[in-house]
């Protein structure tokens, strides 16, 4: 009897001790986990809204991401077809409300890309035009207004370069030699005129 009363209170010694080594997690680590689980509740519900109000359309792209650095969410979106033909691109208000920024008829949606330049965050939104030319349109908010401050086509393709963009069209050489060459100009952002410049050819 004595043996059973002494292994009963060596288990419950232990688990007391066990009970004091585990340290629950502090009030700031839950409300950051319950803030973070809050905006991805929001995120979710915000983004079925907006598809809610748009049934007719695929959505081929969701941007969600703090673009002009104010450390609130901004909202964009691409839809068209299931094919990706007539995309248009969106911008997302708090509500789920969609403006429409771009809405690229007879192409092809190709890419959305984020692209860093300096102290700020531009979107480049490119579509196919056949039968070999590329689309671009750049965006940039300011004030939480989407702005179009770029566009414009290549009869080839359109890179995304650490400054700017590069287009490369056709060349063409006179009728009786015929063909043509691609050629490569740049359009780079300028910090202090706040806009993309044309770059003359080397």
């Amino acid at each position: 009897m004595k043996q059973i009363i002494l292994v009963s209170a060596i288990v419950i010694i232990l688990s007391a001790c066990n009970s004091q080594s585990q340290t629950p997690e502090s009030s700031s680590e839950v409300k950051e986990q319950e803030n973070n689980e809050q905006m991805n509740n929001e995120q979710v519900n915000l983004m079925e809204r907006f598809e809610n109000q748009h049934a007719s359309g695929q959505l081929l792209y969701q941007l969600i991401a703090d673009i002009d650095g104010d450390r609130e969410i901004d909202y964009f979106a691409v839809t068209g077809d299931a094919e990706g033909n007539n995309p248009i691109f969106w911008h997302i208000d708090n509500d789920g409300t969609g403006e429409v920024i771009v809405e690229a008829s007879d192409t092809k949606y190709l890419s959305t890309e984020v692209v860093d330049r300096g102290n700020e965050k531009h979107i480049a939104f490119m579509t196919h035009y056949p039968p070999s030319n590329t689309k671009l349109w750049t965006i940039k908010l300011d004030n939480q207004e989407p702005i179009l401050i770029l566009e414009f086509m290549a009869d080839w393709t359109i890179r995304i370069i650490p400054q700017g963009f590069q287009m490369v069209w056709k060349e063409y050489k006179d009728s009786e030699t015929g063909g043509y060459d691609l050629v490569a100009e740049n359009y780079i952002w300028d910090e202090e005129q706040r806009e993309y410049s044309k770059k003359p050819r080397d």
